[in-house]
């Protein structure tokens, strides 16, 4: 009598998101595994992804909802390993840690650190304590008052942020002391009524420096370096076009931070320049990033070392690239129609192509790279 092993089953969630695709292809291509694509809608790329096996829904109304879908899932499927994407699945499954079953594996940071991470204000408590350079804070000039002698001292332009990650850009900058209140206002409303942070502008070339790590058993397993050329917004959030970039002092203030908060899993630790050349702490992203197909396409495998080093299974590492650069046109020229405003589409074009980048689209899985709405609008026509 013949067994047949079976594969192991990789929940993928967040499949909406393009980035997801690239880590579904990664994983298909790297491991001997199925991929169960988990999507909000019936339209979701991952559901029109080759290398989605097995498909499922879980719609997020709040976050309590779905987690508990999550549950279901996990209970209906068995997977071997979850493996979140973006910021509400890394927040429901550390709800939830506790209540899946123990064959069914995560690959997360203890919850004290992933409170850290996301706390903005206490992540760079945290930097400045073991010697990272971060943005001088006036927050605290602001409680309790609304004082426009207060705010006619600080260094205009000042950058405000929102203090804990909500899964999007919530940021400004502000020119001036007449205009403050406004934009201070807005945020304020759309975090929710979190607190804002109002912060030093980094004076430097404007670009963003990620690092990205992969933390298992205590030890950083891989280290990868890009910088944002062009993001969206521009004053900085996902990166438009983006290259490797390699910097140890980087890398290495990126390590002792995570080290420091025990970390396990992935993150992408965000830093500015100052017009000296220093780095300044921005935040922790404790999850995959959006421009995520640079790190992969270029040999960084951060997804293929996260589950097969969790699960024990065969991976042979492939050839890295040290350099590379690379667009996500789709995010660009999203954003561009957005603000058409204040953005030139030729202008914003130009900067994308020149010099010869890749593109973040895989020929070999297009259907699923099509954004749903021209399907939709194809489908209507036929």
């Amino acid at each position: 009598m013949f067994f047949v092993e079976k594969k192991p089953t990789v929940m993928l969630l967040d499949g909406d998101y393009l980035h997801t695709l690239q880590i579904a292809a990664e994983l298909k291509q790297d491991l001997d595994i199925k991929i169960l694509g988990i999507g909000s809608k019936e339209t979701s790329a991952i559901f029109r992804s080759r290398y989605c096996d097995i498909q499922d829904k879980a719609i997020y109304n709040n976050i309590d909802e779905y987690a508990e879908a999550l549950i279901k899932l996990i209970r209906k499927h068995h997977p071997d390993i979850v493996v979140p994407v973006g910021y509400r699945s890394v927040m429901a499954l550390d709800r939830i840690r506790d209540k899946v079953y123990c064959d069914t594996k995560m690959c997360l940071p203890p919850t004290r650190s992933l409170d850290i991470a996301l706390n903005k204000k206490k992540t760079l408590n945290v930097a400045e304590q073991i010697g990272i350079e971060v943005p001088f804070d006036f927050s605290e000039k602001l409680l309790g008052c609304e004082d426009s002698d207060i705010i006619s001292t600080f260094p205009y332009p000042v950058f405000l942020k929102a203090s804990r990650e909500a899964g999007k850009n919530i940021t400004s900058i502000v020119k001036s002391k007449e205009e403050f209140w406004t934009k201070y206002k807005e945020l304020k409303n759309e975090s929710g009524g979190d607190d804002i942070l109002v912060q030093e502008f980094i004076d430097g070339d404007n670009h963003t420096y990620g690092c990205g790590v992969l933390f298992l058993k205590g030890e950083p397993i891989e280290v990868y370096c890009h910088e944002e050329l062009i993001s969206v917004p521009r004053s900085g959030g996902s990166g438009t076009k983006v290259r490797l970039y390699e910097n140890e002092e980087l890398k290495r203030m990126s390590i002792a931070l995570l080290s420091e908060l025990n970390w396990n899993g992935i993150a992408l630790v965000e830093f500015k320049k100052r017009k000296d050349g220093s780095l300044v702490l921005m935040e922790i992203n404790p999850k995959f990033w959006a421009s995520y197909s640079l790190a992969s396409k270029n040999g960084y495998h951060f997804a293929s070392l996260m589950v097969s080093g969790v699960l024990n299974i065969p991976y042979t590492r492939g050839h890295i690239r040290k350099k590379g650069i690379m667009i996500f046109p789709i995010r660009e020229f999203s954003y561009v129609v957005k603000n058409r405003e204040n953005e030139s589409l030729v202008k914003s074009m130009l900067s994308m192509l020149w010099p010869p980048p890749k593109i973040d689209v895989n020929i070999r899985d297009l259907k699923a790279w099509i954004p749903d709405k021209l399907l939709h609008s194809k489908s209507k026509d036929d």
